[in-house]
């Protein structure tokens, strides 16, 4: 940052990547940290929120093994395979900026530090909620759906093709029984 480069940072880490089977989906597990704000306020960054949705939905969490040896409370979940039926399109949301050259490098203080982490959660938290209606609304959501539609499609594609319109004359419409003499 101090040499003016953009840095991608992700607030949360390993406590979001391996939730454990009692947290839900999606849920933002940051507590009280700051840093990520401290350091954008610090050299004058923009946050700029992001988040996917998706990948936790393919994951199925069995059960937690327990690490209390490594860490008090620490616990972390088995994760099943990734079966057929649940692979599924990732979904992206950027979100806009929040700015932060206002707090003038003031990074040690506590509420404008809150104030950016708050209000990039509220962001992100929004941005996971237009992705899941968006997801839940997509008729392609699964990759077997996908095919199913895609297939579907080129068969349908296929036969309209091939339909033609043929005009048969009024005398050769008559079944032949039904012909005078």
């Amino acid at each position: 940052m101090e040499a003016k480069q953009n840095v991608l940072v992700y607030p949360g880490g390993a406590h979001e990547i391996m939730k454990a089977t009692d947290i839900p989906n999606y849920t933002l597990m940051w507590k009280d940290r700051l840093g990520f704000a401290r350091m954008a306020i610090k050299h004058g960054y923009p946050v700029i929120p992001c988040c996917s949705v998706g990948t936790e939905d393919m994951l199925t969490r069995s059960f937690d093994v327990h690490l209390g040896c490594i860490r008090k409370g620490l616990k972390i979940p088995v994760l099943g395979p990734v079966l057929p039926h649940h692979l599924q399109k990732v979904y992206f949301w950027v979100g806009e900026p929040i700015p932060t050259a206002q707090y003038k490098g003031e990074y040690r203080n506590d509420a404008f530090a809150k104030q950016v982490r708050d209000q990039t959660k509220a962001a992100i938290e929004a941005g996971i909620r237009e992705m899941q209606e968006k997801q839940a609304t997509d008729p392609n959501r699964y990759l077997l759906h996908h095919i199913g539609n895609a297939a579907k499609d080129m068969l349908a594609s296929l036969w309209s093709s091939n339909q033609t319109k043929v005009d048969i004359p009024l005398e050769e419409q008559v079944p032949a029984s039904k012909k005078s003499d």
